[in-house]
Formats: C-alpha cells, sequence, structure tokens
C-alpha cells in the first residue's frame, strides 16, 4: 500500500495538458489527483488508460468512474469510448505521461540531484550501499527499487561515521520501506513519491531503473543526472525478445538529456556499447575487477581492486583510484559485492565525495535484505539468502561463496512460472557444475505447472538431483543434510515473503523458514 502525501493537489486539466496537442479538452476541470490504476481513483481524480503488459487500462473505465474519476486520458490512437465523463485523447500518451505527471507534481526531480541505476543484477544492492554511504556523508537519502521506497535520514550527531552505519542493519534496512511491488513504478508513481521524499527532506534520490521502465517511459521526465551500468545478462527476454532490445532498453538511461556522469562496468562488453554513445558533456568513471587501468582513454576516471583476498570474515583487497591506492576492508561476500562497491565508489567520486571519506565507511557496511543475506545459527553453516534469479546472478552467487572458506556447497532453487523459460536450463547446469548438492524446489510458479517447471529445469542436468515440490520441505531437507562448514546458498526469493502460486500470493519467506529449521535443529542438538 503507497502512503499518500498529505497535502492533496489541484490542477487544471487545460494547464496540464497544455503544448500536448489533446483533443475533446474541456476548460473548466481541476484535478485532485491522477493514476492509471481504476483501483487508485477517488472523486475528482483522472483516470489514465494506457495499455498494461496484461491488459489495456481502457477496459477498466467504467470502475474508475463508479471510484470518482471526472476525466479519462487514452491515447490518440484508441476509439474513443462512449460514457458520461470527458475522453482526451493525447498522441503518445505512454511517451510523454512522466512529462505530464511531471507538471502535477511540481517536477519533484529538479530540487534533488538523482542517481539512476540499472543493470540485470546489482541494482538493489548498490542503490542501498550508495544510500547508506550518502547517509553518513550527513545528506538525507531516498531511496526507490525492489524494496520499496523510503529515505534514509543522515546522522549529524554521530562522532562515527561507523555509527550511522551500524544503526542501518539488515532489519531496519526494511521495516521503513513502503513496498511498490515494482522495480520500477509506473510514470505517475515514480514522480508522486520523488515528490514525498523531496517532502521528507531527501536532499538525493538513488532509484533502481528496470529495462522494463526504460521501454515503457516510466522515467521518461525524472532529471537522472548521474547513470549507472552494473552489467547486462539474459533476463527479461519474454518482455524485449531479445539480448539486443534488452540492450537498447538499458542504453537509454545513457540518453537521457540530463546524464552528466556516466558510471560503467568495465568487465560487461556492453560498456563499449554505452561509452561509444555518451555525450561529450558527460564525465565517465569506469570500473573493473580485472582491469587495472583505463581501457579507453586517460580522461576516464577508472576504479579497480588488486592483491584480494577473501577470508571468513569478509574482503580485504587494495583499491586503485585516480587519487592513489587504498587498503579496504569489507564484511561483504564474493567478487561481485566487490564489483557493486566499486559502483558506489565511482559514483560518489563523480559527485565529488571524498575518497577518504567512503573508504572509511566500507567496513560497517551490511548486506541488503535478501541479497547474500547470512542467516546466523550455532550450527557451523553458512545458510545465505539470495535474490539470484537469473543464471548469472546465481553463478556469480555460487562463486562468492566457493572463494570463502566452506567444507561443501548446497544450492536450493527453482524457478519462476509464466516466465522466460530459456534460463531454466541454464540455472540448472550453473547449480549441477559449480554446488556439490542441489535441490530443486518452488520458486513462483504462479499459473504455471510445478511438473512442466521442473522438466525445463532437469533439460539442464547430467545426472539426477533432489526434487522437492514445497520450497519450506526443500529448504528443511537442506538445512538438515548440511553438515558442520557447509554452505547452503537458497536463491530466488531473497527479501520476497510471499509464493506467487495460481494468482495467489502466500505467505512464504525463506527466511523465516531457513531460522526455523536452523533453531529446530540447534534444540535437537542439545537433547
Amino acid at each position: 500500500m503507497m502512503a499518500q502525501l498529505k497535502n492533496p493537489l489541484s490542477y487544471s486539466l487545460k494547464e496540464l495538458l497544455k503544448n500536448f496537442s489533446a483533443e475533446n479538452l474541456v476548460d473548466d476541470i481541476f484535478i485532485k489527483g491522477l493514476s492509471i490504476d481504476s483501483r487508485n481513483i477517488e472523486a475528482e481524480y483522472l483516470f489514465v488508460a494506457v495499455e498494461g503488459v496484461s491488459s489495456h487500462g481502457k477496459n477498466f473505465i467504467d470502475s474508475a468512474i463508479k471510484n470518482g474519476a471526472c476525466a479519462v486520458l487514452i491515447d490518440k490512437n484508441e476509439s474513443l469510448i462512449d460514457c458520461n465523463i470527458p475522453i482526451i485523447k493525447i498522441p503518445q500518451l505512454q511517451k510523454y505521461l512522466s512529462e505530464i505527471a511531471g507538471r502535477f507534481y511540481q517536477h519533484p526531480s529538479l530540487k534533488v540531484s538523482v542517481y539512476g541505476i540499472t543493470g540485470t543484477n546489482g541494482k538493489t544492492t548498490c542503490s542501498h550501499l550508495l544510500a547508506k554511504c550518502l547517509a553518513a556523508n550527513d545528506v538525507n537519502c531516498g531511496v526507490m527499487g525492489t524494496l520499496g521506497y523510503a529515505v534514509i535520514k543522515a546522522d549529524k550527531n554521530s562522532k562515527d561515521l561507523s555509527d550511522v552505519i551500524q544503526s542501518q542493519s539488515t532489519d531496519n534496512d526494511t521495516k521503513e520501506f513502503i513496498t511498490t511491488g515494482m522495480t520500477t513504478t509506473d510514470a505517475i508513481n515514480t514522480q508522486r513519491i520523488c515528490l514525498e521524499l523531496v517532502s521528507r527532506e531527501a536532499k538525493v534520490i538513488v532509484m533502481e531503473v528496470s529495462s522494463h521502465g526504460l521501454a515503457q517511459y516510466r522515467v521518461e521526465n525524472i532529471d537522472i543526472n548521474t547513470a549507472i551500468f552494473t552489467n547486462l545478462t539474459h533476463d527479461h527476454l519474454d518482455y524485449h525478445g531479445s539480448m539486443k532490445a534488452y540492450g537498447d532498453a538499458k542504453a537509454r538511461l545513457f540518453d537521457m538529456p540530463s546524464v552528466v556522469n556516466a558510471v560503467i562496468n568495465q568487465d560487461d562488453d556492453f560498456s563499449e556499447v554505452l561509452i561509444k554513445k555518451l555525450q561529450k558533456k558527460v564525465r565517465i568513471a569506469t570500473y573493473s575487477l580485472n582491469k587495472l587501468k583505463a581501457k579507453y582513454s586517460e580522461s576516464i576516471a577508472h576504479f579497480s581492486f588488486s592483491d584480494t583476498t577473501y577470508t571468513g570474515q569478509g574482503v580485504a583487497a587494495i583499491l586503485n583510484t585516480p587519487e592513489g591506492e587504498f587498503a579496504i576492508r569489507t564484511q561483504l561476500v564474493g567478487a561481485f559485492n566487490l564489483s557493486n562497491i566499486l559502483a558506489v565508489i565511482s559514483s560518489l567520486y563523480l559527485n565529488n565525495y571524498s575518497l577518504e571519506k567512503v573508504i572509511s565507511i566500507l567496513p560497517s557496511l551490511k548486506s541488503v535484505s535478501g541479497r547474500m543475506e547470512l542467516v546466523t545459527n550455532k550450527l557451523n553453516l553458512q545458510v545465505v539468502i539470495d535474490f539470484a534469479h537469473t543464471p548469472d546472478a546465481l553463478k556469480n552467487a555460487l562463486e562468492a561463496l566457493s572463494l570463502h572458506q566452506h567444507n561443501k556447497i548446497w544450492c536450493v532453487f527453482g524457478c519462476g512460472g509464466d516466465r522466460d523459460v530459456d534460463k531454466r536450463s541454464k540455472m540448472a547446469k550453473i547449480a549441477e557444475q559449480m554446488a556439490d548438492y542441489v535441490v530443486v524446489t518452488n520458486d513462483n510458479p504462479r499459473t504455471e505447472s510445478s511438473e512442466n517447471i521442473f522438466n525445463d529445469i532437469k533439460q539442464g542436468f547430467s545426472r539426477e538431483h533432489k526434487i522437492i515440490e514445497n520450497r519450506g520441505d526443500a529448504i528443511a531437507y537442506a538445512i538438515d543434510n548440511a553438515d558442520k562448514g557447509d554452505v547452503v546458498l537458497i536463491a530466488g526469493k531473497g527479501h520476497e515473503n510471499y509464493q506467487i502460486i495460481g494468482s495467489k500470493k502466500i505467505p512464504f519467506s525463506d527466511q523465516e523458514q531457513a531460522r526455523l529449521k536452523l533453531k529446530n535443529r540447534e534444540q535437537e542438538m542439545t537433547l
């Protein structure tokens, strides 16, 4: 449920749609709100009927009218619908909806600095780490993304930067977040949330920008100043159709005229495409786990790690920067988290934050909920919850765990139903190659049969592996059978506290299931 702004706005529809070639516009309509969701419509609201992924808003006009809509916007190419309120036609409505909403909500992104993060993996971790670093630099930071939105407040009374971070534990991260159910909300809610964050005294906004959000113009009129690219790997091809189309969608973030800083992962081949298309005014920082020097030119700031050591407590390394070398420590796990840290450091550098101050924060940074989250126990087991639900993310998670001290690795995973089929066998192959034991289970099967999903997954195996349909039972099986010193990776759902089975969301948490089984096993040891 999204929070509502305390002071409702009111806007002349004629002024709101000025310069948009609106047809059938009525002079004397004033609106107090707007939405693409008929369920959120109230009296004197404008209903915007645009095409969604599975249905078109025009099918819900009657419902919007019943809820109090005073007018409807539809695309110029849509046929007129007979109803008792004005139906106003706008050319390329979806493309310009962000600007219309921006006008209504007073263009809030112009009042703050905005960081936009795109990439298949790492968006959530980067956004939260970046927000924590900004808070430790006395900056109130708004965050928008997969976990919802919130303001992480600066602690100006803190005597030590680590005090700020220690007060922002994994649990505290998610408590204050208002969930939205989407990585990047629709164009109207994106503007509305930006205004809410600004009204709550955010000075900077860090937002995850999904490929869907870019392809559907959801951030078209958001004034993003710093664009960050983490990686481009196999995902969402059920929507985009090809890796080229997927990449093109991601690249749109870097075409935005408001972008003045670009941070790009040079370990990803797609980085070359992005760097070549950047405008000359854009300042660039590249980062890499493999390249110690910038590939493109000396004018590009470059960040990397060397002398990396993985321990049971985290990672120690030498950070190479344009300002010299720094020894760093982090309790975050794995190489891909080092990559996330480089993205954060590079972003702050381009925005003129002190490198020394940022580096002093790193040892205290904690994992984000559901992102390589360690479930503590007394059994000498490493039980890790991670959102990895793509081939590359699963590979990264297993690689990360293999670098740290362990005996055997268990991998519990599944694949979502009604989604990209191609990745199922790829994930199976990765799990079989990189884990000692594999347990296949349900993820979010949705309306697809579990048997069908499991059959697709099994195509990537070269031998038989355990299949347990019930996810709770699968987690219990892995924890019950793991030995001391083993690692149990529970992949796919991360922070989610539900399973989608059929068309229903059923309460379910990997963390709760793991804690329950670990507690039971601990009690058995004391008997």
